[in-house]
């Protein structure tokens, strides 16, 4: 099932995506293999807050998203930061007919490794890198639930079945919410839970600790695990 952002997961994300160093130390897993002249994508790049912190490392980065929403952050961020050498494509990357291939792509936490492993066959020269969950349970509900299948475990395992040649570093970063207040703290867990219980005060106090700042007072941390992976798209069985 396609995701779907709603305005306060934009806000959310847009939020914890500027608090904190999260997606700069994503990016610098993947600068030391560009070139000035190199051609990026980020496919699935959501608000693009990768795609921002690629841009100074590369020669052209192409953002890839289907939803207006979240682009439209990405827009205003280029607008104000004068970024001249990102592009931005709204629409399904598997109908995406360019002229020529990337010479590395970056999958952030998109589909699963069949999918990724299409895309990158079909549309890089060069390297691929995978971001992927590391964890199993969901971690913003009130019960213990579980997510489908997939993931850094299973992708590991898959590209194993395959013969595809890979590395991989296993991550731990922090990247949590702050609040501008308590109600929007209930806000956050209201909107991703998905346990049978509703959220309660309680539940959101046990959670959130004090910052200090009078603009975001309340904090939840957050280690986010992650398995980061990186494989050669010429690597990559043709069928």
């Amino acid at each position: 099932m396609m995701f779907q952002w709603t305005p306060d997961m934009v806000r959310f994300m847009k939020t914890a995506s500027e608090y904190g160093i999260y997606h700069r130390a994503l990016a610098n897993l993947i600068w030391p293999d560009l070139t000035p002249e190199a051609r990026v994508a980020d496919v699935g790049c959501g608000l693009g807050y990768l795609s921002l912190a690629l841009a100074p490392y590369a020669g052209r980065v192409t953002a890839m998203d289907v939803s207006a929403e979240a682009l439209r952050v990405l827009e205003e961020n280029c607008r104000e930061r004068s970024v001249q050498n990102l592009e931005i494509f709204q629409g399904d990357v598997f109908r995406l007919e360019p002229e020529w291939q990337f010479d590395c792509m970056a999958f952030c936490f998109f589909g699963n490794i069949e999918e990724i492993l299409t895309i990158a066959r079909r549309h890089c020269c060069g390297k691929a890198f995978l971001f992927q969950r590391n964890y199993r349970l969901h971690r913003f509900s009130t019960d213990s639930c579980g997510r489908e299948r997939g993931g850094y475990p299973d992708s590991c395992r898959r590209l194993g079945e395959l013969g595809i040649p890979y590395e991989r570093q296993e991550l731990s970063l922090e990247f949590g919410q702050p609040f501008a207040d308590f109600g929007d703290a209930k806000l956050f867990f209201e909107t991703y839970n998905r346990g049978d219980r509703p959220v309660s005060d309680r539940f959101v106090r046990e959670r959130i600790v004090k910052t200090g700042r009078e603009d975001f007072p309340f904090y939840l941390p957050c280690k986010r695990e992650i398995g980061f992976l990186t494989l050669n798209a010429e690597d990559i069985p043709k069928s």
